[in-house]
């Protein structure tokens, strides 16, 4: 849980200094972007190799926020090597990429300086 954190503290921090007025993320917000991962993820589960490779290079593609998806992952990536697996870290997974997901589809509205 140190992890998501730790992780969530740079974004605020990040999002902070961006001059960005970033709005309130929600409930609903949240309950739809983990639909999204789950769908993401069944539909890729269901793919052969070739096809889960076409797939996940045209969803980085299209991500609002690939730099984000990208360093998330990587540390989420560092974090597994470093701890012992066990079935809770699941739900750590989930939420760090519920939450970068969320932060990818929000509308934002620049705040003037």
């Amino acid at each position: 849980m140190e992890f998501l954190l730790e992780r969530l503290f740079v974004c605020f921090l990040a999002m902070r200094e961006s001059g960005i007025q970033w709005p309130r993320i929600t409930e609903d917000e949240l309950d739809k972007q983990a639909a999204r991962l789950s769908g993401t993820v069944n539909f890729a589960n269901g793919l052969g190799p070739a096809l889960a490779s076409q797939s996940q290079a045209k969803f980085i593609a299209s991500y609002p926020e690939p730099h984000l998806l990208a360093c998330v992952t990587a540390e989420l990536t560092q974090w597994l090597a470093k701890v012992r697996p066990e079935e809770s870290d699941k739900y750590v997974l989930l939420a760090a990429m519920n939450i970068v997901n969320c932060l990818a589809h929000v509308p934002l509205h620049v705040a003037s300086r």
